[in-house]
């Protein structure tokens, strides 16, 4: 049985593509604190950060990696979204792709998707 957590699908500009059943991926925050110690006290620095989801694992064939190179060489953002096992959405109107770690034993590859906005919207099963 698939944990909640587990991809079920993936949709890059209206195009789906299959999510590796080990695929872990690593949401990351969209900003990152920091104290900053002083004389006169502590401070915070806040860093905006991208939000991307990283290790994205697909198990794609020949002809889909070849539209994932164009997605990746792409200048202009395009949907996303990401289903999981338990029926919730993540997904944005903006963003873009990177691709890393093409493994031709597996037929897989690792995506880092970004949003252009630094924001997913979640919506529940």
């Amino acid at each position: 049985m698939a944990r909640s957590g587990t991809g079920r699908k993936l949709l890059l500009d209206g195009i789906s593509f299959n999510m590796a059943a080990d695929s872990n991926p690593a949401r990351l925050p969209t900003v990152e604190k920091e104290d900053v110690v002083h004389t006169g006290g502590v401070e915070q620095k806040v860093t905006l950060m991208s939000g991307s989801i990283e290790a994205q694992k697909l198990i794609v064939s020949d002809a889909e990696y070849v539209v994932l190179e164009g997605l990746n060489e792409q200048l202009g953002t395009f949907s996303m979204s990401y289903e999981k096992a338990d029926g919730s959405v993540i997904r944005t109107g903006a963003g873009f792709i990177k691709l890393a770690n093409y493994e031709a034993e597996e037929n897989s590859v690792e995506i880092t998707m970004t949003p252009s906005n630094r924001k997913w919207d979640v919506f529940s099963a």
